[in-house]
């Protein structure tokens, strides 16, 4: 006979105090002496092994049960879906990327081309800003961006950027944002703020290149300064 150094407790005494199990000590039918539930007074490790049994037994409908569930739950409250995700990703942002890295090594040759159009299409979509953040990129590697660089001269930038696009429509011609004294020029280098752009036709500006001439800046050059 089985022993267990558990306390004894009627199910009605379990019920008043407030517990969800009891123990009397007693075998169940299948000869499981352990805990019951008081709502049903079913023995709790026969529940146990019904329920892993059944898991075991069907685990592929038992997962596609839980991911269907997931994706409803997720579908109802897409909130807390983004707020969760975000909070799994960065209390494991290591085993995500490298889970992602190992699910697109497998998955290449089909994900590739979905990636390059997604892409493709979120350049489309905002190619403003990719000119704009190209810009701001190469004159920061150059360290010709002022201290005093700030919103009014994004807000200019963002202006001649579609003064550019209005004018190839208007015209057919290409037209570039120039930096009126080149960032990289032979004798002077100038900086990259509203103060020192202009819009040049595209052949205008390549003929110019890094050269710092009177007719396109309409100042005088450092050398003929007096």
């Amino acid at each position: 006979m089985l022993t267990d150094d558990r306390e004894i407790i009627s199910r009605k005494e379990a019920k008043i105090a407030g517990l969800t199990q009891y123990f009397t000590g007693k075998p169940c039918k299948y000869g499981h002496v352990h805990t019951r539930k008081v709502t049903n007074g079913g023995c709790v490790e026969c529940h146990r092994l019904r329920s892993n049994s059944a898991y075991h037994e069907d685990i592929d409908v038992q997962r596609a049960s839980r991911r269907l569930s997931s994706k409803k739950y997720r579908e109802r409250n897409p909130e807390k879906g983004v707020a969760y995700a975000k909070l799994y990703y960065e209390r494991n942002t290591e085993v995500c990327n490298s889970r992602r890295k190992v699910y697109y090594q497998a998955n290449k040759q089909r994900l590739l081309p979905q990636k390059k159009a997604k892409d493709r299409l979120y350049y489309e979509n905002n190619k403003e800003d990719f000119l704009i953040r190209n810009r701001n990129r190469r004159a920061a590697k150059l360290e010709r961006v002022p201290s005093w660089y700030g919103e009014s001269d994004k807000r200019h930038m963002t202006f001649l950027t579609r003064e550019c696009k209005r004018l190839k429509d208007l015209t057919g011609i290409r037209f570039h944002i120039d930096h009126i004294i080149p960032m990289r020029g032979d004798t002077v280098s100038g900086l990259h703020c509203k103060e020192n752009w202009q819009i040049l036709t595209a052949h205008d500006n390549l003929s110019k290149s890094n050269n710092y001439p009177n007719a396109y800046s309409g100042m005088l050059s450092p050398e003929k300064e007096t």
